[in-house]
């Protein structure tokens, strides 16, 4: 079982941009599975991304063992169009 560690701040965005603990884990999960992330040695913090619909989210979190700390979780929004 997973674990994760949010500030305030983190809880605060999570419910303004409508994410939950589930989403958080499946982004991790797959960012992990398939490579899609990146480890930033000095700090020891990963960013992780997955698209889901017209979003994509990125979360920064540190991890140890199987607690995540969640520093920060950001999106944009992109919708594009093929002209016909």
């Amino acid at each position: 079982m997973v674990a994760f560690k949010k500030s305030d701040e983190v809880k605060d965005i999570m419910k303004s941009i409508k994410i939950s603990d589930q989403d958080i884990e499946e982004i991790i999960d797959y960012a992990e599975q398939f490579k899609d992330l990146i480890f930033e040695p000095k700090e020891n913090i990963f960013l992780a991304k997955k698209k889901i619909g017209d979003r994509t989210i990125y979360i920064e979190y540190l991890k140890k063992d199987n607690l995540y700390d969640i520093r920060r979780i950001y999106f944009h929004k992109a919708i594009i169009k093929r002209e016909v």
